[in-house]
């Protein structure tokens, strides 16, 4: 949807928050950016990412980096303890991090390996060393848009019903385009 805005309608709002309006054009070049650091940076397509994050540029950017480098997004819920983040990182097999500045502490307690990025910085606290802003890697990245992902690697970015169907195809899923499962009315949904 970014990058078909950002071809359509470069120059209309796509987002409004705290720091302003950015149009498609610029949501599109600054998911590119992202998803062409993350790649750079080692995360394989097909990978788990995750983001914690309240509504803003930042969480729409990742959200389009991921779609468009075959990543699978987990979002995290901005209510987790500790315990709860890192359980739910571990379960998902998060490679990447990126979260706002008031989740650091939630951050810090991640295998020193996982990969993180600021989405939002307030100026409450330094941000830890090592890790980059998107900010910073908006500011000095690679625009260009991404290569696609091949089709091994785009289907685990694929939505699936709770069958384990992609979404489109399968009938059980909540979505109203699925259509391989049983057509069954007395059927649960899924």
């Amino acid at each position: 949807m970014v990058a078909h805005g950002a071809d359509e309608y470069p120059e209309a709002g796509a987002v409004a928050d705290e720091r302003g309006e950015l149009t498609y054009g610029e949501l599109n070049a600054n998911a590119n950016a992202l998803a062409n650091h993350l790649e750079a940076s080692g995360v394989e397509r097909g990978s788990v990412i995750g983001v914690i994050a309240r509504d803003h540029r930042g969480l729409l950017t990742t959200m389009s980096a991921a779609g468009k480098a075959g990543y699978r997004l987990a979002m995290m819920n901005t209510g987790f303890g500790k315990t709860q983040f890192v359980e739910v990182a571990e379960r998902e097999k998060i490679v990447a991090m990126l979260y706002d500045e008031e989740f650091t502490d939630l951050a810090d307690a991640l295998p020193a390996e996982t990969l993180r990025i600021v989405t939002w910085v307030d100026g409450e606290r330094p941000v830890p060393e090592g890790v980059r802003t998107l900010d910073d890697i908006v500011a000095d990245g690679d625009t260009a848009t991404p290569p696609e992902p091949d089709s091994s690697s785009s289907r685990a970015a694929r939505p699936v019903c709770p069958r384990g169907h992609n979404v489109p195809s399968c009938r059980r899923s909540p979505v109203p385009s699925c259509s391989t499962a049983s057509r069954s009315r007395s059927a649960a949904p899924w």
